[in-house]
């Protein structure tokens, strides 16, 4: 690609693909100041810090994972060795067993018969989910689709906003002009309200309005990151501001994903004790009707 004359930032997209967005934005952004070796060298930066943060969040979930493997089999050993023995056990006080306790039983016997039928559908459920998130295009709805989550959207939102504010901040440094680096900073965003919003913002831009009037206008930043937007321009250090706004997300980023993890591993530990709980109550009523049927 570059042999035949193309942009660098053109011939990287085409021939090395697989980088997060902003990779790209930010070639685009050195590209247009001239500043090429130092914006490979902020992308790296910046594709390390990505990298470090997503083993911290693997490594604070693996408790949590764990757990859920581990309940997983133990629920699915019960039902596969040990509730039909129960049901086999309890012969004709089995018509007086209803509610949870018959659901538990026959889930029980229909999993002791049907094994490898379960497992094999759970596998090829799990080969289509991963074939199907492979496509870029799912991922991108996928995403979309969480940031509307309470709790997990706070997350995206950040991400996204961290990587836009440290692109506009780069950018700017630079010497790319403000509607430049707000285009290249909203280019690395995946479809959404937030990218939304920055286009709301880029027509305010346009048509005259400061960039904190224009995020504000359009509700793409709250009111701390405009006050420090605004604080930026009176003093003429805008793309430190960013640099801050930057900063401060992706330590919000930090702390809610250390609190996702302990949340998930609180949840993972009720999941398993109240579905190995069920069971066993089950089982234990269930043998509680047998004596009282022989008494």
């Amino acid at each position: 690609a570059l042999r035949r004359g193309d942009r660098i930032a053109a011939a990287v997209a085409e021939g090395l693909p697989g980088y997060p967005p902003h990779v790209y934005a930010l070639i685009r952004a050195g590209e247009a100041s001239g500043q090429l070796p130092r914006v490979l060298g902020e992308a790296a930066r910046q594709v390390e810090a990505e990298a470090r943060a997503r083993r911290e969040f693997a490594d604070a979930l693996t408790y949590p994972a764990f757990l859920t493997c581990a309940g997983l089999l133990v629920v699915g050993f019960l039902f596969y060795a040990v509730v039909p023995r129960f049901a086999q056990m309890l012969g004709p006080v089995r018509d007086q067993v209803d509610g949870l306790q018959n659901l538990v039983l026959s889930l029980g016997e229909g999993f002791h018969q049907h094994a490898v039928l379960v497992l094999a559908t759970i596998a090829a459920a799990c080969a289509v989910t991963a074939a199907v998130l492979s496509d870029a295009g799912v991922r991108r709805a996928g995403i979309e689709a969480l940031a509307r989550v309470p709790g997990l959207g706070r997350i995206v939102i950040q991400r996204q906003r961290a990587g836009w504010a440290r692109i506009m901040a780069f950018s700017l440094g630079a010497g790319v002009g403000l509607l430049e680096a707000a285009e290249l900073a909203a280019a690395s965003l995946p479809d959404g309200r937030f990218r939304r919003s920055l286009a709301e913002a880029a027509v305010a831009f346009r048509a005259g309005k400061s960039p904190a009037e224009a995020f504000a206008a359009a509700g793409a930043l709250s009111a701390t990151d405009v006050s420090l937007l605004r604080a930026g321009q009176r003093s003429g250090v805008l793309a430190e501001m960013f640099q801050v706004v930057a900063d401060t997300y992706e330590e919000d980023l930090r702390t809610t994903l250390k609190r996702a993890a302990v949340v998930a591993e609180q949840a993972a530990i009720a999941c398993v004790a109240s579905a190995i709980g069920a069971v066993v109550l089950s089982l234990v009523t269930a043998l509680t009707a047998l004596y009282d049927s022989i008494g």
